[in-house]
């Protein structure tokens, strides 16, 4: 009975894992099963039968946080005279809390298994994408067969889903619909190898290799926030290591000639190819804002895009700070400028422009008190702040499970200690 007990534990382990990991933004889950609020409740209902069945902790904080953040939507909505015909995006909110649901719940099913199985699943698709994208380059997309990368009428036009997807753009994409978004994952597995690399069940030789395999597909992935974020977990894992002998710096000596070997490969790509090269067109290309016709910001030029969605944060400021202006009226503003629909990522002012300062920081100050109460070191909670606000001023989710995950991962130690000290005491 036992043995199988294990064996469901390992299942379900494995299953929620999968599940957030793809909740980020796989093209499985957004273009074939969709994130409609039927397979959010199934999502947590599945969270929640894992937690009865072996009995783990629940907190009534959280609880306390979901109707919080409701609230605050709620409000702003009303407050904007919106009501709950339209603009309400309570659904973004329930998406929020089934991430912090499904991470909880796997740090308490797994420990450190959750971890571990956490950092090998995403090593795991990172080792395919990056021999799947090595062989798009070589030799065309003419060498992935359409029975097994079928071709998806969806958002930009994706061939594949299940271990690996593409499209016309010459960027690593993981199993994800964009690479700003793999780039979450990739670089929040390297926040665990650097700083939590003691919770993983694996060799030395193990990590050391999970490094590569990640720091690789960051540098396909031609992600200008992956690429930041990816910097600034190498300054402070450097820092970090200042202390250590000069004989057990092998690590920190090989990682460096990788970030090198990337550098000068982006550096002869842009001598030789100019304006067709990576930093052309996923770098420079970003920061530049260049107009067409209709005297909008391209949809190349994100950069640009982001800093208007700055200009409309700025705004709502002065009409309605607490509760925001709303989702109808910023995506009224948005379609005047650009086009109806039209993506500009930055969800950290989108949000102050919408719902306002106060649900902002409903929505995350309890998690970023959970990555400080749980912190090892300064330098790891002030590295985790750089990348969690480099990548909602680029991306489009507030939280992401990956970065709810990695504030909870001092809980293990934490719960650890503490039935230590009661069976010694």
């Amino acid at each position: 009975m036992r043995e199988c007990t294990i064996n469901i534990r390992k299942l379900f382990l494995l299953i929620l894992t999968y599940i957030m990991i793809i909740m980020h933004g796989a093209v499985i889950w957004s273009g074939v099963i969709g994130d409609g609020y039927v397979n959010l409740l199934i999502v947590a209902i599945i969270a929640l039968f894992v937690i009865i069945y072996f009995n783990l902790p629940f907190r009534k904080s959280f609880l306390l946080y979901c109707v919080l953040t409701a609230a605050c939507y709620f409000i702003s909505s009303f407050m904007n005279g919106i009501g709950l015909s339209s603009g309400l995006n309570i659904k973004t909110a329930l998406i929020i809390d089934i991430n912090i649901l499904l991470a909880s719940t796997l740090i308490n099913l797994g420990k450190e298994n959750a971890v571990t199985l956490y950092v090998k699943m995403i090593v795991f698709f990172a080792f395919i994408s990056i021999v799947c994208f090595a062989c798009q380059q070589a030799f065309g997309t003419e060498i992935f067969p359409t029975n097994l990368f079928p071709y998806l009428r969806w958002g930009r036009g994706h061939w594949g889903y299940l271990f690996y997807s593409y499209t016309k753009d010459a960027r690593n994409y993981g199993i994800f619909y964009e690479p700003g978004v793999y780039q979450v994952l990739l670089n929040s597995v390297l926040y665990i190898l650097f700083f939590w690399n003691d919770m993983l069940l694996v060799s030395e030789k193990s990590k050391q290799r999970y490094i590569i395999i990640v720091l690789l597909a960051i540098a396909t992935t031609a992600s200008t926030t992956g690429y930041m974020s990816a910097i600034v977990l190498l300054a402070g894992f450097l820092i970090k290591r200042r202390g250590v002998n000069s004989d057990e710096r092998k690590l920190e000596k090989r990682i460096l000639m990788i970030v090198a070997i990337v550098i000068i490969f982006f550096c002869v790509d842009y001598f030789r190819n100019g304006d067709n090269s990576y930093l052309s067109m996923y770098m420079f290309g970003k920061i530049e804002e260049t107009t067409i016709t209709t005297g909008a910001v391209n949809y190349n030029s994100s950069g640009g895009a982001r800093l208007f969605i700055v200009n409309q944060a700025l705004e709502a400021l002065k009409t309605n700070p607490l509760f925001g202006v709303g989702s109808i009226n910023l995506s009224n503003a948005i379609a005047d400028e650009f086009w109806s629909g039209f993506g500009t990522g930055n969800v950290l002012f989108g949000t102050i422009a919408t719902k306002g300062l106060v649900t902002l920081l409903v929505t995350i100050v309890p998690v970023l008190y959970c990555a400080y109460n749980n912190r090892k070191s300064r330098i790891d909670f002030i590295v985790f702040l750089l990348v969690y606000f480099n990548t909602i001023l680029a991306q489009s989710q507030l939280l992401y499970g990956s970065f709810v995950f990695l504030a909870l991962i001092g809980n293990i130690k934490k719960d650890e200690n503490n039935k230590a000290e009661d069976e010694n005491g």
